[in-house]
């Protein structure tokens, strides 16, 4: 894996946090250490370096692929939760509907023109960037890259096994037997292996189901360790994406353990707290509003719902601290839609690259039709996330903040 870096100065992460759990080793991290499995906290837990400062992270999915992590802003944040309101004032602010939806749509039509698409200039930067990087990249080297691409973007799963690779770990069983002990018995594996590929119809029916079950279980090791590792230290090395690039991503919420999904009631909480987002994976996003929405599931004929209220996690003001409380109590009583996320990143000393244009550089004379819909913009492993808004609609969250490259 690559070495951290700390040329971020923007992050001010909370210094109260950064002590606690000194011998707990991360989840986070290269996982095939000699730690005992039996010691180790699950994947996306532990303690992390993140801009060359260890911070103790808490998953966010089953995956342990996204994880929190507490900064000076969540410190502010909880400090000021208690501080008493008036509850006529509060109940004053609540009941101007028209005015808080207004705003709210306000923002959400910002997330709409915000894609990178709409800049041309910013876009072909982004395309032309990525093109240098690929072709500065020794020729015995460029293929394995574009394969790394291929498999990445497949449909069988293999991006999900990639980010387990990625985060170190040597196979799945030892992947699983983090998640949870009772992947300790070889059938548990097997019943998650199965669910697995059938959840991305990686069972192509040539060979028997138990043949094809093997094969899918040892694809870590025997198949996608070496090509994640050459990804992600391409990634590591790419030009770095500055100036509050705007990148789309969207997400569900239902936290399925087969899949990369992340439980929306635990992010939104976190994100109320001040939290920033720490990306263990790849981070896959859009420089299209529509494949974003796609991947929230939702359509663009209903978007998110009806706007209803924006929370600006940067003011330090009555009305905001008095909507953020309205909507972690929401939240915690089951009134909050969290099964579609949408995210508005900005984009500061990231790490990623046009997959398209990446594509094309490698095969100039392939044509449109093998290139993706999606316009994926794709980061290393280790960006976070540093929330600045959230924006409750009637069914789903809109997120909009920074995103930096943390290692």
């Amino acid at each position: 894996m690559p070495s951290p870096i700390s040329n971020q100065s923007s992050l001010n992460l909370n210094a109260l946090h950064q002590n606690s759990a000194q011998s707990v080793q991360s989840g986070t991290s290269q996982a095939n250490s000699g730690t005992a499995i039996s010691a180790r906290p699950k994947p996306g837990n532990g303690m992390a370096r993140v801009n060359g400062q260890m911070v103790p992270m808490t998953s966010l999915n089953e995956s342990g692929f996204t994880s929190a992590f507490p900064t000076r802003n969540s410190a502010a944040i909880a400090q000021r939760s208690r501080i008493g309101i008036n509850p006529q004032r509060a109940q004053q602010l609540l009941s101007q509907h028209e005015q808080l939806s207004t705003e709210a749509r306000m923002a959400m039509e910002h997330i709409v023109g915000s894609e990178l698409n709409n800049f041309p200039q910013a876009k072909q930067h982004v395309d032309q960037l990525s093109q240098q990087h690929y072709h500065s990249v020794p020729t015995q080297y460029k293929n394995n890259i574009s394969e790394a691409l291929e498999d990445y973007q497949g449909s069988h799963g293999d991006n999900f096994l990639m980010n387990v690779a990625a985060m170190g770990f040597p196979d799945i069983n030892t992947y699983l037997k983090m998640r949870d002990p009772m992947f300790n018995d070889e059938n548990e594996v097997n019943e998650f292996m199965t669910s697995f590929g059938h959840h991305y119809s990686a069972f192509t029916g040539i060979d028997d189901e138990e043949e094809e079950l093997d094969e899918i279980k040892s694809r870590v090791d025997e198949r996608l360790k070496e090509p994640t590792q050459q990804l992600t230290r391409y990634l590591h090395n790419a030009p770095r994406l500055q100036g509050g690039l705007p990148l789309i991503k969207g997400v569900t919420g239902g936290d399925n353990p087969v899949t990369t999904q992340v439980d929306g009631n635990k992010t939104l909480e976190s994100v109320l707290e001040g939290k920033a987002l720490n990306f263990n994976g790849f981070l896959s996003t859009s420089s299209k509003y529509e494949s974003a929405l796609d991947f929230s599931g939702k359509m663009p004929s209903s978007a998110l719902g009806q706007p209803q209220y924006i929370v600006d996690l940067t003011k330090n003001d009555e009305k905001n601290e008095i909507l953020r409380r309205h909507a972690m109590r929401d939240l915690h009583q089951g009134n909050m839609e969290t099964g579609s996320l949408l995210f508005l990143f900005k984009a500061s000393n990231a790490a990623g690259i046009s997959v398209n244009a990446t594509q094309h550089a490698a095969n100039p004379g392939g044509g449109e039709h093998r290139l993706s819909g999606e316009d994926e913009i794709l980061m290393a492993p280790g960006h976070f996330f540093v929330p600045e808004q959230i924006v409750r609609n009637k069914d789903g969250v809109a997120l909009i903040g920074s995103l930096h490259y943390g290692r």
